[in-house]
């Protein structure tokens, strides 16, 4: 219709005569030179709205149709569903913020967490609903986020289960849902609502980057029939940009795509959630031609939005073709996952060498890349991780050198070959020695020690804080079964690793210098074991002193961690009232102590361990009164 703008005109509910699903025709120019241009229109498609809040798969659905251009999908084809205006539904908000210098994330598969969990009903397990039976558990453990895998409507026939190929961005996956035919959004809300009672703040991992339609052979479901020149980034020889690895990048740089992607994110807010982590987030801050910039007026959107709402933004700061860490990344006020951390914490485990003073910057917030501008968000843009659903597990980064991803169909082609891992001896889980596993065991309390302790926002996957492993596979993307399903069995065998987590986060929030927003800075000085700290090539030790500011030094922090192979005798700094908190030599309970039940350590010295960490504290005067 030649009135009709696209971009602001909708349909109305009460004049579709009862329609509850729906879909779009549209047709085009579909000449030669249309097709060079990028459309790709094809009249006998069935399309689901961009826009839809909800999808709803006939029993007929099939990708391969949807493929072959000419052919009619009426009848298999997802469509829209028209919600009743008076279904919508909102979660409680949180009694509380989160303060950003206590945020503890983790990461979460819904279906992964629950599908063997007996603590779930049967019918619940893998769902929104049945995520709820594990959120006191997160909470006790310290963990103040939650940041789920994306919950996006995916198409049921493309084979992925980590759900980063989205039909559209807007919609909830109903087969994450107890009812997979229903609306699965209240029981989404009541999840989030659940969580928001417990304290804990729920964001989502939003892929808005790319679609489940991949590359010219791909489905054609929705935006690239209804107008593929305009939402896909193509290159100059015509060819979709795939910056994704996924098949196709939109074009973030055009207004249409900004009101999408802003639409989605409004409606995830709107049921409740309390922030975002942006997959490839690199990919959104181009500008229409693909071309990287300086500012982009979406990512600028999407921080304005994230201001006046009070929603906690992340970025996945690199795609395929760029690397935006830090303060390249063309929206500063969102925090980014930081992989710098990720691979130097990793090679400073494995006693790489000239790591050394490079882990003196990332420990203490990043400042290279961050700065430490309190109203950017200072250090608390830095999500430090040390593992995440693209990798090994914690338990696999100490149990495998290399990759085994077999199961995946490939060859093994797929996934990193460098993973800055080590076996500790032995490679994989046949006839391990005691000595070996105990030392996988204290490199697992080293890894996790030091995540919790540095200064920036620390991430932890799920399961790491029990043992999970995926038996070295590090991309197990389409994997759903007892490989990446949550084992409760395994979990209660590791036991004193969750237990060891609880007590390091609490010593976390206790010294609240660990989380300074402009970084340790001035608070912290370095030392060596027998005084000045060693930065040599060939250094695999050294301790922070990370200072309170109070008086007599109570709440002052003293991390050593000795990487080397052999014990080394610390002198301690300033060698009065410290008491001993962390020991990862020490079998548990002694590993992690509570701060109301540790005791003086009399000595001006601490002998630390091969490939070990010990945490001091001091609490001041007569800490318990007595």
């Amino acid at each position: 219709h030649a009135d009709l703008d696209p971009l602001e005109q909708r349909t109305a509910g009460d004049e579709l005569d009862g329609a509850d699903l729906y879909g779009l025709k549209v047709d085009g120019p579909r000449d030669q030179a249309a097709v060079a241009r990028g459309h790709r229109f094809d009249p006998h498609k069935i399309l689901c709205d961009p826009y839809a809040s909800r999808v709803w798969f006939p029993e007929g659905h099939t990708r391969r149709l949807a493929r072959v251009h000419g052919a009619s999908t009426v009848g298999h084809a997802p469509l829209a569903v028209l919600d009743p205006p008076e279904g919508f539904v909102r979660a409680r908000p949180l009694a509380q913020r989160v303060d950003p210098a206590h945020r503890v994330i983790l990461e979460v598969h819904v279906r992964q967490a629950t599908m063997l969990d007996g603590r779930v009903p049967l019918a619940e397990r893998g769902t929104y609903a049945g995520l709820i039976h594990r959120l006191d558990e997160w909470r006790d453990l310290g963990v103040t986020t939650l940041e789920l895998m994306p919950v996006q409507t995916q198409d049921p026939d493309e084979g992925s289960a980590w759900g980063y190929m989205p039909l559209v961005f807007g919609a909830l996956d109903a087969r994450l849902a107890v009812d997979r035919h229903g609306d699965p959004t209240p029981e989404f809300v009541r999840l989030v609502d659940a969580a928001h009672e417990r304290g804990l703040e729920v964001i989502l991992d939003l892929v808005a980057n790319h679609t489940t339609e991949i590359d010219d052979t791909g489905p054609t479901y929705s935006l690239r029939g209804v107008d593929a020149a305009s939402y896909y980034l193509r290159d100059a020889q015509g060819r979709l940009v795939d910056d994704a690895g996924c098949g196709n990048v939109v074009r973030a740089g055009r207004g249409e795509v900004g009101r999408l992607v802003l639409a989605a994110v409004r409606r995830f807010a709107d049921w409740g959630v309390d922030g975002f982590r942006f997959d490839l987030a690199s990919l959104l801050g181009r500008d229409a031609q693909g071309r990287h910039q300086m500012r982009s007026t979406l990512l600028d959107d999407l921080a304005d939005l994230a201001r006046e709402r009070g929603l906690v933004m992340i970025a996945e700061p690199w795609d395929l073709a760029a690397y935006e860490v830090g303060d390249r990344f063309p929206q500063r006020e969102m925090a980014q996952w930081n992989d710098r951390f990720r691979d130097q914490l990793r090679g400073w485990l494995r006693a790489e060498t000239g790591l050394a003073s490079v882990i003196t910057t990332r420990l203490a917030g990043s400042t290279d890349l961050f700065g430490t501008e309190a109203a950017l968000g200072g250090m608390h843009r830095s999500v430090n991780f040390v593992t995440a659903h693209d990798g090994f597990t914690l338990y696999d980064l100490v149990a495998y050198d290399s990759k085994r991803n077999e199961a995946n169909g490939h060859a093994d082609t797929d996934g990193a070959n460098e993973n800055h891992s080590w076996n500790c001896g032995v490679d994989g889980d046949e006839n391990v020695p005691a000595e070996v596993m105990a030392l996988r065991r204290r490199q697992m309390r080293n890894a996790l020690g030091l995540l919790l302790l540095a200064n920036g926002t620390p991430m932890l996957l799920a399961g790491d804080e029990t043992g999970r492993t995926q038996l070295g596979n590090n991309n197990p993307y389409n994997q759903d079964g007892p490989l990446v399903w949550h084992d409760p069995v395994r979990a209660q065998e590791w036991a004193d690793l969750a237990r060891y987590v609880r007590m390091v986060v609490a010593l976390r929030r206790a010294c609240g210098q660990l989380g300074r927003l402009g970084g340790w800075g001035d608070a912290v000085s370095w030392h060596g074991a027998h005084g000045p700290v060693d930065l040599a090539h060939h250094s695999h030790s050294l301790a922070a002193l990370v200072r309170s500011g109070h008086p007599n030094g109570a709440g002052d922090v003293c991390i050593i961690t000795n990487q080397f192979w052999e014990p080394l005798e610390f002198t301690i700094p300033d060698p009065h009232g410290w008491h001993r908190v962390v020991d990862t030599m020490l079998a548990s309970p002694e590993d992690a102590l509570d701060l109301s039940a540790t005791r003086a350590h009399g000595s001006t010295g601490y002998r630390c361990g091969p490939r070990s960490l010990v945490v001091l504290w001091r609490p001041g005067p007569d800490p318990r009164g007595s």
